[in-house]
């Protein structure tokens, strides 16, 4: 689930929302990733926030910076021998797994490592390649045994769900439906529960106190519509939720 802030509220799109995403959605690839993951994803995604700077080879070549920040998102960018530059935007997941696509089109996938390292293969209108980067420091990667890649989001699942009982926003009266209700209707779409209750805590956390009534209205529809696709299901109340705010 991405959240994005702008203009002081939480914007939604298609990949905000597990309920609206999970049909189209590849479980195993969200997995991915060869670092070992032992806190809640989040907590895992933090650990990776760093800038990283580096350069990319193959049939084109040039510089670039990569910023990662707490909650995953990425933003940087390329700058070509001739000067020319682009804009990259991305994520990374808990396992240290960096994809995404430059405004040009371009392509981008790669692993950051527990030196801060960061390495991968580009493909796009220039042709392909790969690149490299490097961190301001060593990846933080706390004792556990959830495992990695597609093994990890076990601990994972294991660590955000156990917090959730501790967290005031799990049971804040203002929000309705309850998380559990809402995680049950994606774990029908086949969303993991316990990747859906730390995403919603996220949004309840960012969402703008004054858009708490469209955010209820949306989840009230998307469990009630019975509906993976909830976007389209809900359309209203989605458009009504991203329009609020801005």
């Amino acid at each position: 689930m991405w959240v994005t802030r702008s203009s002081g509220r939480v914007v939604l799109g298609c990949v905000v929302l597990a309920l609206a995403c999970s049909s189209s959605k590849d479980d195993d690839e969200k997995e991915e990733g060869a670092l070992p993951c032992n806190q809640s994803p989040a907590e895992c995604r933090a650990n990776l926030a760093d800038t990283y700077q580096g350069a990319y080879t193959g049939d084109a070549a040039g510089s670039l910076i990569l910023d990662a920040d707490a909650s995953g998102d990425v933003v940087g960018t390329a700058t070509n021998g001739d000067g020319s530059s682009f804009a990259i935007f991305g994520s990374v997941n808990q396992f240290g797994k960096i994809s995404g696509e430059a405004e040009d089109g371009t392509r981008f996938v790669g692993q950051i490592d527990a030196s801060g390292r960061v390495t991968g293969t580009w493909e796009g209108p220039a042709g392909s390649g790969t690149f490299a980067a490097v961190g301001t420091k060593p990846v933080t990667i706390p004792p556990g045994n959830s495992g990695t890649g597609g093994s990890g989001s076990g601990g994972a699942s294991s660590a955000s769900g156990g917090s959730q009982s501790g967290d005031p926003l799990a049971n804040d009266p203002r929000f309705t439906p309850s998380i559990d209700t809402i995680c049950a209707a994606t774990a029908k779409c086949g969303d993991d529960p316990a990747e859906c209750k730390e995403s919603m805590l996220l949004i309840r956390e960012l969402i703008d106190p004054e858009c708490i009534d469209e955010l209820n209205a949306f989840m009230t529809c998307a469990v009630n519509s019975g509906q993976c696709d909830v976007a389209v299901a809900c359309q209203a109340a989605y458009d009504a939720l991203n329009a609020c705010g801005g």
